[in-house]
């Protein structure tokens, strides 16, 4: 077993975590923290220095104790936690050699040490920092926002984070891919169908119409994204108001009001080649039914 210290002096009777009585002002009980077998040893005053990080919050933390032990056992990666305890003791924050930048990241989002830290460490790694540039955005505190967020807004912060964007990479790769190859003569396909015919044959036919189906699962995707952002943004007025998630929604809104403004013809119409109003955007706009 391998215990880290801090200089402190003699050391400090037993305590017991809870008890209305100590003999000691409650941050000079000497406390220990048990990350996966790495103990680590100092005054309780070093971490609650940071009452907003969850070493820092008496209350959060209490249910990270072992009252048989006398400790508080975290099950998280051990390296990583040697730059976050000396964060504590110096107030500067460093990455250790020995550890990835995105499990660096995670452990930091674990122990809640703050936006700002995090946009800390993205920078001395050459990393952007903050959404859009813009350093300082608050992190939710609750669970799953939290996951979420790190998921869709910060890519480097995890392998799961950075494989999610490649993904929406590649989705709008290929939704512009399919606008672009639609516009060609041996490409098109229209479906002539009256207004009498079957609902369920309309919507087959124009589900056979591969470049529909991708269009599809486009928007679909990011529809999901929007949505998915604005449910774990900490702001919601500042996301709504954020110039990129505007464009992004005006980007996806004609595909599914063309549905109920005429809902037949867009069935019928929607992979004519001409009858839409296309940009060469990050997002293709949907097709426009004719009257």
């Amino acid at each position: 077993m391998q215990i880290v210290t801090m200089p402190q002096g003699p050391p400090f009777p037993s305590h017991v975590i809870g008890s209305v009585r100590h003999r000691y002002p409650p941050d000079d009980r000497l406390i220990t923290v048990n990350v996966s077998g790495l103990h680590f040893q100092t005054r309780d005053g070093l971490f609650t220095k940071y009452p907003e990080t969850l070493l820092g919050d008496r209350t959060r933390r209490s249910s990270f104790y072992r009252e048989d032990l006398d400790e508080f056992f975290f099950d998280r990666h051990r390296p990583s936690f040697d730059g976050i305890f000396d964060f504590y003791k110096t107030g500067k924050i460093r990455r250790p050699v020995n550890v990835p930048l995105d499990v660096f990241v995670m452990e930091l989002a674990y122990f809640d040490m703050g936006e700002a830290l995090i946009n800390q460490v993205l920078q001395q790694e050459g990393c952007l920092t903050g959404i859009h540039g813009q350093p300082g955005e608050k992190v939710p505190h609750s669970e799953p926002r939290r996951t979420i967020w790190y998921l869709f807004e910060r890519p480097e912060s995890s392998i799961l984070a950075g494989i999610l964007a490649t993904f929406s990479c590649v989705i709008t790769l290929l939704s512009v891919a399919g606008t672009c190859f639609q516009t060609l003569p041996q490409y098109r396909h229209e479906v002539n169908v009256t207004l009498t015919s079957d609902l369920w044959r309309n919507l087959h036919e124009a589900f056979r119409d591969l470049f529909f189906c991708i269009e599809t699962g486009c928007v679909s995707w990011f529809a999901f994204e929007l949505g998915i952002r604005f449910y774990a943004s900490t702001s919601k007025i500042k996301f709504v108001k954020d110039v990129l998630n505007i464009l992004d929604f005006f980007a996806i809104l004609p595909y599914f009001t063309s549905i109920p403004e005429s809902f037949w013809w867009a069935v019928i119409t929607m992979t004519t080649v001409g009858h839409y109003t296309r940009g060469l955007g990050v997002i293709p706009f949907s097709h426009q039914a004719l009257p």
